[in-house]
């Protein structure tokens, strides 16, 4: 349930990339504070109130009530598929580009704006991870993957009809393994 503080705080102007500069935290903590899944401090309800936010007591006022009886629905799972996936870096990565394009004007100290960065530089990290872009795989990572030695046996099983072939690519497995 969220709290009338999260609930007034969600309702202000301000970005949360706005309210992490000001109040030295990450954007994901101001996410989790707008949505009523964590609260801050009381030190830092103390600094959002003097910017302009709730008043501190606010946070611990719950607002709205469970209906009794009535579960809440279910999400349909969305199968992630390389269009889905691929579609959310894109937004994720559009995102990222308006914070580089802001930052400027977010900070003006250099800590506080290397800060931000780290996370920037965090976030697209998991955007390339997303859609396979600045991961390397190794030969020796993927001869070490239990799933190539699926693909191994499956393999050498689907040559054994033709014995030429199965010692052809026994031999070239083999020169694969040595370095």
């Amino acid at each position: 349930m969220k709290s009338l503080g999260s609930v007034q705080f969600s309702q202000i102007g301000k970005s949360g990339i706005e309210w992490a500069t000001l109040l030295g935290v990450t954007p994901a903590a101001v996410s989790r504070w707008k949505s009523g899944i964590n609260t801050p401090t009381p030190e830092i309800r103390k600094q959002i109130h003097s910017l302009g936010g709730p008043e501190p007591k606010a946070w611990d006022q719950i607002v709205g009530t469970k209906k009794p009886g009535k579960k809440p629905k279910k999400r349909k799972p969305v199968k992630a598929t390389p269009a889905t996936v691929a579609a959310e870096a894109d937004a994720w990565l559009t995102e990222v580009r308006a914070f580089r394009d802001e930052l400027p004007t977010l900070v003006s100290d250099a800590p506080g704006r290397a800060r931000l960065l780290a996370d920037a530089a965090r976030t697209l990290k998991v955007l390339g991870q997303m859609v396979g872009i600045g991961m390397t795989v190794s030969t020796r990572q993927i001869l070490d993957s239990p799933n190539w030695a699926i693909i191994e046996s499956k393999l050498l099983e689907a040559l054994t009809p033709w014995p030429d072939a199965l010692r052809a690519l026994a031999r070239a497995l083999d020169d694969t393994r040595d370095p």
